[in-house]
């Protein structure tokens, strides 16, 4: 809780040999989303990281429509900064799509 509003992260690791895995990440995004709703309601935020460089766009999108921010390896370098900029935004806002 940050602010009197409850924040969830969760964190991913789902590089493979073969390459990433973007159906988990959805499924990631999703249970986030769920359980948000059940802890939070509609003023909870929700963030993913994730150790992958790059996340396609409408992966970025489908989260932000969830209220879910999805940060990849590229803010994970800069993680107390980043985390302290996503916990000042309002939580009315719609996410910022980071990548």
């Amino acid at each position: 809780v940050y602010d009197n509003k409850l924040h969830v992260v969760e964190c991913k690791a789902t590089l493979r040999k073969d390459g990433f895995e973007w159906n988990k990440l959805l499924s990631y995004i999703y249970k986030l989303d769920t359980i948000m709703d059940m802890l939070g309601g509609r003023l909870a935020r929700g963030l993913l990281l994730t150790n992958n460089p790059s996340l396609p766009r409408t992966t970025l999108e489908k989260g932000r429509m969830r209220q879910v921010t999805i940060m990849g390896a590229k803010q994970l370098c800069r993680l107390p900064e980043t985390l302290q900029k996503w916990l000042k935004n309002d939580a009315t806002s719609r996410p910022p799509i980071v990548n």
